[in-house]
Order: C-alpha cells, then sequence, then structure tokens
C-alpha cells in the first residue's frame, strides 16, 4: 500500500511540473521570471519537502504543523520581498541560502517540539 501511496505521489507532483511548464509557454514568460518564481517554487518544495522528511515523526502534532506553516509562510514573504526588489537573480544563489535556512528551521522545529510537543527526539536525519 506504501508503495502504491507514493506512486500517486510523484504522478501528481510531475503533473503539477508538467502544467506548470506548460503554463509558462502559453503565457512567455520571460527567462528571467521563470528562474525567480519558478526557482522559488523549487526551492521552496525541496527544503521544505526535506525538513517534513526528517520531522515526519512528528506528523500527528498539531504544532509540528503550525511551526512549518508559520516558517513556510515567513521563508516565502520574504523571498517574494527580495526577488520582487533583485533585478537580477541566478538559480544557483537558492543554492547558497540551503547552508542557511535548513539549520535555522531545524533550530525552529526542534526548539518547537521540545517546548510544546509531547516528545521529542531530535532533528537529525534518519533512514
Amino acid at each position: 500500500m506504501r508503495r502504491n501511496w507514493d506512486l500517486v505521489i510523484y504522478i501528481l507532483i510531475g503533473c503539477v511540473v508538467a502544467f506548470g511548464a506548460y503554463w509558462a509557454a502559453v503565457q512567455n514568460v520571460s527567462d528571467e521570471a521563470l528562474v525567480k518564481w519558478g526557482g522559488l517554487a523549487l526551492n521552496t518544495s525541496v527544503l521544505f519537502g526535506y525538513a517534513i522528511k526528517q520531522y515526519w515523526r512528528f506528523r500527528r502534532s498539531t504544532v509540528f504543523w503550525a511551526v512549518m506553516g508559520s516558517v513556510l509562510i515567513i521563508h516565502t514573504l520574504i523571498f517574494y520581498l527580495l526577488l520582487r526588489n533583485v533585478h537580477q537573480w541566478r538559480l544557483a544563489w537558492f543554492l547558497i541560502m540551503y547552508p542557511i535556512e535548513l539549520p535555522l528551521i531545524t533550530v525552529i522545529l526542534d526548539s518547537a517540539m521540545r517546548r510544546f510537543g509531547r516528545q521529542h527526539r531530535g532533528g537529525t536525519p534518519h533512514a
């Protein structure tokens, strides 16, 4: 059953990406806008997907989802303000942000789960 669910998720992700590419082509989205906003969407998906995977054991916790949602809103708002005011943004610059954002998200989630969650087992990656 788990494999079926994973397959459904992968198909949905593929459909979203295909629709986004189709929409960008039909709307004649500029390369600059595609790098900025497409890069933000990809970066955010990878960053928060990884964080959710690392903290999956807390998936039934309201605190976890409230904190994750709050951090996601803050992340998106900061990048929206940044990208709206920067004329040229390179896709690789998102990669520079990972060593800053990922530890920050980890500290915030660890702190919230330790303080408000029922049990805490650290945010270290596991297989």
